[in-house]
């Protein structure tokens, strides 16, 4: 079997941006462990993100303002304690919105060249993706890699 590090197929491929998107399942730090491998071997950015589904025009005003600067932080706080130690430069992104479209955009934004997902223990039992899988494998602009 051939592994990433010492495949001659990896020596013409670029990638400038890795996208290791979390959900705080139990792979999310598999994923940011993968994602975070991947962008050391191609000296590659790393950035992690997770999507808050929570954005809409009726949720606006003082309080929500306070609710969403308070869960930002916390998503980033979480993602902090699940990165490999050692791992290369992060950047953390907490996005809004469906976890498809916000980490379709936020590949658009930053031209990321890879994402990498977790699937859930469900899905890997029954060989199918989860739906948040599928949405974001079939709408990402780069390849997506599922594990």
């Amino acid at each position: 079997s051939t592994h990433l590090e010492t495949s001659s197929a990896t020596r013409n491929v670029s990638i400038q941006r890795v996208l290791g998107a979390v959900d705080f399942g139990s792979r999310s730090s598999v994923v940011l462990q993968l994602a975070s491998q991947i962008a050391e071997k191609f000296h590659a950015r790393l950035t992690a993100a997770h999507a808050i589904p929570i954005s809409s025009p009726f949720m606006e005003g003082y309080w929500i303002q306070n609710w969403r600067e308070g869960a930002r932080k916390g998503v980033a706080e979480q993602i902090q304690k699940l990165l490999p130690g050692g791992s290369p430069a992060t950047e953390i992104e907490v996005l809004e919105g469906s976890p498809a479209g916000a980490l379709s955009e936020a590949v658009r934004r930053l031209n990321a060249d890879l994402v990498v997902i977790g699937r859930s223990r469900a899905s890997e039992a029954g060989g199918k993706l989860g739906a948040n899988a599928y949405a974001i494998i079939t709408r990402s602009p780069c390849p997506v890699v599922s594990i």
